[in-house]
């Protein structure tokens, strides 16, 4: 919970990479680095404390089944109310043509009628 607002902040980090000769100092996007720290055993010189695995943390009942939710589950929810929308909106356009379609064909049925039959 404390990692994941960093994952979508957009600024860059000045990272010290004592094995390069060129230029040890380097520019790392934050996502890249919190990607980095969940990742390695080591970074700058600290050991991290290992994570236990999600099926760990499942079966001891410490975390729920299933996907974690994220960010990108409001996204996903949101395309998908997205295109209901977009489909109700065609078929309801479809509705509209189909309706002018037998209006037009009522119109000039009826001015067919009109021409064709002899008035008294």
């Amino acid at each position: 919970h404390h990692l994941e607002p960093l994952l979508s902040d957009g600024r860059k980090l000045r990272y010290y990479n004592k094995n390069t000769t060129i230029d040890p100092y380097t520019f790392v996007h934050m996502d890249e680095w919190i990607h980095q720290l969940l990742r390695d055993t080591e970074a700058s010189g600290i050991a991290l404390p290992r994570l236990p695995q999600r099926q760990a943390l499942v079966a001891g009942m410490y975390l729920e089944d299933g996907p974690r939710p994220t960010a990108l589950m409001e996204v996903a929810e949101y395309q998908r109310r997205l295109e209901q929308v977009q489909q109700q909106q065609q078929e309801q356009e479809q509705q509209n043509d189909d309706a002018d379609v037998q209006a037009r064909a009522a119109l000039h049925y009826l001015r067919y009628k009109a021409l064709t039959q002899k008035h008294p």
